[in-house]
């Protein structure tokens, strides 16, 4: 089965998108929002920032349950924000916390200025052969790929990436208060980009990146206990006189070994 699943997370909560079969991650971005959804996703984000004191860290810095799924879980961690809003030091605290585990790639190590598409494609070859390389021999459970990630397209290509090597994705933003500040990020930004240049950024971040619908999901341990749990139970009901007695009904004889787990299951 073909499952892309992305989450994000805004201010306290973790938000997972599993597209429908079959179904582009790139419609689903791109998709029309009603109103009503945005101000849902906000009142969510709102509450979740009360609940928690500490509303610049991410549940997977925090929170003990999400950082134990995240461990047991194969993640790329995209980071996604205006220069100089704070990415970079929340891709080392993330790095720091999963260092047994994780591995930091930055658009600054191939000195990749963020630019819009028209100004210039930029390239990620290079980056991309890195982050392919390391997804696809598992050298860090916790991949963290720090860029401005402001071009839909280019989002749309590394959750193509992601998928393809079986991993889940986390869009981290900064809280920090001058996020879209462009007059403050004009002096924190390391490329030294103008205000003008900044503004011409801003528009293609402040768009919110939506989930298309909210659930809750298995974490891969206890989908693992499911599976052996339904297999186990399945297996046991195979060898009830009271259940073989029935196996005609199924198209098999009496004395015909059946197993259960085969004959009505299918993991796709």
């Amino acid at each position: 089965m073909d499952m892309r699943r992305i989450f994000l997370e805004h201010n306290m909560s973790v938000y997972l998108v599993s597209p429908l079969r079959h179904c582009k991650v790139g419609s689903i971005l791109n998709r029309f929002i009603p109103e009503r959804a945005k101000v849902l996703h906000r009142r969510m984000s709102s509450q979740a920032s009360k609940d928690h004191p500490d509303s610049q860290k991410p549940p997977l810095l925090v929170d003990d349950h999400t950082v134990a799924t995240i461990r047991d879980s194969k993640i790329l961690v995209i980071l996604r924000g205006l220069p100089g809003s704070g990415k970079t030091t929340l891709a080392r605290d993330i790095e720091q916390k999963y260092k047994d585990t994780s591995r930091l790639i930055s658009a600054d190590q191939y000195e990749i200025k963020p630019v819009l598409r028209s100004s210039g494609a930029a390239d990620y070859s290079k980056l991309d052969d890195e982050l392919s390389t390391c997804l696809d021999k598992r050298e860090a459970r916790v991949v963290i790929l720090d860029d401005t990630h402001h071009d839909r397209e280019r989002l749309e290509k590394l959750f193509d990436m992601a998928n393809t090597y079986h991993f889940a994705v986390v869009v981290l933003e900064p809280k920090t208060p001058w996020r879209l500040d462009c007059a403050q990020l004009k002096d924190r930004n390391h490329w030294k980009l103008s205000l003008e240049e900044l503004k011409n950024l801003r528009p293609t971040l402040e768009k919110e990146l939506l989930p298309l619908y909210f659930g809750w999901f298995l974490a891969k341990r206890d989908e693992d206990f499911l599976r052996k749990t339904s297999h186990d139970f399945l297996e046991q009901l195979g060898n009830l006189k009271a259940f073989k007695k029935r196996l005609p009904s199924f198209g098999y004889e009496d004395k015909q070994k059946i197993g259960s787990s085969e004959a009505f299951c299918q993991i796709s």
